[in-house]
């Protein structure tokens, strides 16, 4: 009924195997329709409230035709509460937020955004719960953190986990994918993505050295 800012929904529809099948389903979120997957008798469709969300309410619509051709139409209310965490002051050097320019986040949301787009060739989920921690360490800064990098600066958000390990520490991948992205960029340094298949996706920035390639398996 109630969630926050950067954190998923799950939609789920189920119904008994004895009973009427569905034939089709649609899922709507905030007007958006979105790609489900079914398995072992329910229909799951997936979504993730934008950071900076402001609170209101997000309507969610399912449509199902079942084997009958008869129509049954869903509807529910979900909160977006309020984020009310306090602002990180990062306050940066010059030397690294000169690291961070346009061009450099525009290549970056480029290739993410060319990434996102191969969601439909894998739309069946890859991965087995539960999803395991991608290399030991200390958190120290947690995912969706509003944040300035200069004092008085814009706010932006975290958009990852960060895990303070010794130079050399092992990644793994946290759930099986296929590689994605895997390169190097001006601002997330040593990047790769993983598509866990039905819109679910891992990413692991600021790596030293990467160890595997474009398409693979892992």
């Amino acid at each position: 009924e109630s969630i926050a800012p950067g954190e998923p929904l799950a939609v789920t529809v189920s119904w008994d195997a004895g009973g009427a099948q569905p034939t089709s389903i649609s899922v709507e979120v905030n007007g958006e329709a979105k790609q489900i997957f079914i398995s072992e008798g329910k229909a799951v469709a997936l979504w993730g409230v934008p950071l900076g969300s402001e609170p209101g309410s997000v309507p969610v619509k399912v449509s199902i035709t079942d084997d009958h051709e008869r129509v049954v139409q869903l509807e529910q209310t979900v909160t977006v509460s309020e984020d009310t965490r306090e602002i990180e002051e990062l306050n940066l050097s010059s030397s690294t937020t000169d690291v961070i320019t346009p061009e450099g986040r525009e290549l970056e949301q480029t290739t993410l955004d060319a990434a996102y787009a191969l969601s439909s060739e894998r739309p069946f989920p890859q991965w087995s719960e539960p999803f395991m921690q991608p290399t030991e360490g200390r958190f120290t800064s947690p995912f969706g953190l509003p944040r300035r990098y200069v004092a008085g600066g814009n706010i932006s958000y975290h958009f990852g986990t960060d895990i303070a390990s010794p130079e050399g520490t092992a990644i793994y991948a946290t759930n099986a994918g296929r590689v994605l992205v895997a390169d190097f960029y001006p601002i997330k340094g040593g990047l790769v993505v993983i598509d866990h298949g039905a819109s679910v996706y891992s990413l692991y920035f600021h790596q030293s050295k990467l160890h595997v390639k474009v398409g693979e398996i892992v």
